[in-house]
């Protein structure tokens, strides 16, 4: 998840620069045609955009992931931590309770 989650904004950009230069060509050319079809007509064109809403939508339920699991391991750790200190203390109390002080001379 790492690594699809620091690699999707580099994708990104790069299928971003890819549209960018197909419609820059394509307006050069000076087409008059539809632009439903013209789009339909240029696969590297139409992969791109299908490509770009696809990183989009991966990197965003990466990110939702990610703060799921975050947000479950800081909660796990804080109970466990707190656990513990509870578990040290009651140790702690009970020794201090039962500590037999010998006064002998």
């Amino acid at each position: 998840m790492t690594l699809l989650g620091g690699s999707s904004p580099a994708i990104a950009i790069w299928l971003n620069k890819v549209i960018i230069d197909e419609i820059t060509r394509l307006l050069s050319i000076g087409t008059t045609q539809n632009a439903i079809a013209l789009i339909l007509a240029q696969p590297l064109l139409l992969s791109s955009i299908a490509g770009s809403l696809l990183v989009n939508l991966v990197s965003d339920a990466i990110a939702n992931i990610n703060n799921f699991v975050y947000t479950s391991l800081r909660v796990g750790v804080a109970r466990l931590r707190h656990r513990i200190t509870g578990f040290i203390q009651g140790q702690v109390i009970e020794k201090v309770a039962t500590f037999e002080v010998a006064l002998s001379r």
